[in-house]
């Protein structure tokens, strides 16, 4: 017996018969065999519900893209598609004021908020997912975003600590049977030859974490007018990875319709 296992109990361990013992794979099988399939729900925009094969319950999807080319407003987008078919949202709107975020997205759409915000604690926002989901039954939370859950000037190492953080929100999301949607800031693409580079999952700022631990990641791009250099109503969302489909880099167009986001059916 070598000095790393002489605290062992043996004949504890011999004898365990905890709910977390290690048994056959057979055993595990026949447990899960009768449990009810994770809820799957369609997003709305035909050709990404094709991609992703929905969302379904326990996954953690990011959602990256420069400032001001629609995360947000892809995230408003799928709130109205998802409450639409019946699924019930909590959103956490820490980057836009709560009266503008409500003016932005039309009266009809139902979803739940907190009252008031609390920003730079987890726990707080998991016992919010929680209370949300035994009130109303959430299907599906948005939480814009990340960097409102921490405190980043106080990270030693924020790599690392992001990464403890996207791996806390996949744990609420099974936890808690939803699919969280977290946005993400990206750094600034550097224009070149009077275009934007096509953004990646790796233009997430400040950790690598986060594509690697969500289940899949979504990078939103506006388009830029070649001749006038402004942004047009045209856009993508381009799914980067999908550990569920295993789908990787494809991109879906979109355009903007009154306070909303549409596949473009005439690039597809």
């Amino acid at each position: 017996m070598t000095q790393d296992t002489a605290d062992i109990d043996i004949e504890g361990l011999l004898t365990y018969f905890g709910e977390d013992r290690v048994v056959h794979c057979k055993e595990i099988r026949e447990d899960v065999k009768d449990r009810k399939p994770r809820k799957k729900i369609h997003i709305g925009i035909g050709a990404l519900d094709t991609i992703v094969d929905g969302i379904e319950a326990g996954e953690l999807i990011s959602i990256g893209g420069p400032t001001k080319n629609g995360k947000t407003l892809l995230a408003q987008t799928l709130t109205r598609n998802i409450a639409e078919g019946g699924g019930k949202v909590l959103w956490f709107t820490f980057e836009v004021p709560v009266h503008q975020f409500l003016t932005q997205i039309p009266e009809v759409i139902g979803f739940y908020m907190p009252k008031t915000l609390v920003t730079k604690n987890l726990e707080w926002v998991f016992k919010r997912i929680a209370e949300s989901k035994l009130k109303y039954g959430t299907d599906a939370v948005f939480i814009d975003n990340l960097h409102h859950l921490f405190d980043l000037a106080a990270m030693r190492n924020p790599n690392l600590d992001i990464g403890v953080v996207i791996r806390m929100l996949k744990r609420i999301a099974i936890t808690l049977d939803v699919t969280i949607f977290i946005l993400c800031h990206s750094r600034k693409p550097a224009e070149s030859r009077g275009q934007l580079p096509e953004v990646s999952e790796w233009d997430l700022r400040d950790s690598s974490f986060i594509p690697q631990e969500s289940d899949s990641t979504w990078m939103i791009q506006r388009k830029m007018d070649k001749e006038t250099k402004k942004f047009t109503d045209r856009s993508f969302v381009k799914v980067c990875n999908h550990r569920r489909t295993g789908v990787m880099g494809a991109v879906v167009p979109l355009r903007k319709v009154g306070q909303m986001l549409e596949e473009d059916v005439t690039l597809c």
